[in-house]
């Protein structure tokens, strides 16, 4: 079963990606800060992390850069509705970043169950 790691800081949001993945069988841990995500991430040892960009204290992208610097080969799927500067301008910064993957908030819930479907398939053959 594929582990998720869930990075959010809006409750609702967090909520509905939650109960979108655990319906799809995948198993799921959330957090709704960036800090308290990288700190559960080496005691869970996911096999995906799906993090939003804009939060308070830790962003996504910094929240991003320390899981890299765990595991430089971590699956991340980035998601964000843009902020101010709007979702096209992160979504490039992230990609530029590495992330395996960028979605652009609100995310349908079928298009959320097949990137994480896509990256489990894209992973599964990936020795940890």
């Amino acid at each position: 079963m594929t582990r998720i790691l869930l990075i959010d800081d809006e409750d609702l949001v967090r909520r509905a990606f939650r109960l979108t993945l655990e319906r799809a069988g995948f198993e799921t841990a959330d957090f709704g800060s960036g800090r308290a995500g990288v700190d559960h991430f080496s005691k869970m040892s996911p096999d995906l992390v799906i993090v939003d960009l804009v939060m308070p204290v830790q962003d996504g992208f910094e929240t991003i850069a320390q899981i890299q610097s765990l595991r430089p080969d971590q699956p991340i799927i980035a998601v964000t509705g843009g902020g101010p500067m709007g979702p096209d301008t992160l979504i490039s910064r992230v990609n530029a970043m590495g992330v395996s993957m960028a979605l652009k908030k609100p995310v349908d819930r079928q298009d959320l169950i097949g990137a994480v479907k896509q990256m489990s398939d894209r992973n599964a053959d990936q020795p940890r």
